[in-house]
């Protein structure tokens, strides 16, 4: 027989590890990310809040950028000082960039957990 006492303490455990990761997006009005490289494990929540208005938060292939995939991520086009989490599922690379106008031609991508 299992003692629940010590499955409930591994469960908390395994909550306690997970952390937030904070990316400021278009800090200092620029078209940037950061940082643009995150690591996040399992359970971790990638939190990004705006610095400046007019950008938004999508996810695509890596084989095609600036492209939305199936299933992908996006938030919408946000206000400086909103906010967008994301919850990690699983440690496969995210690949961000923001859909508005050219900024993603222009550099503003960002990845999570990179191969």
């Amino acid at each position: 027989m299992v003692n629940m006492n010590i499955l409930a303490t591994v469960a908390l455990a395994g909550l306690a590890a997970a952390k937030t990761v904070e990316v400021v997006v278009a800090e200092n009005g620029g078209l940037t990310f950061t940082p643009n490289k995150i690591k996040a494990d399992v359970n971790d929540i990638v939190h990004f809040k705006l610095a400046k208005s007019g950008h938004d938060i999508s996810s695509g292939p890596f084989n095609m950028p600036c492209k939305p995939s199936d299933n992908s991520l996006y938030s919408g086009k946000l206000n400086e000082g909103d906010e967008f989490s994301v919850n990690i599922t699983n440690t496969d690379p995210i690949w961000l960039y923001c859909s508005v106008s050219k900024h993603c031609s222009k550099g503003m991508v960002a990845v999570i957990n990179p191969p």
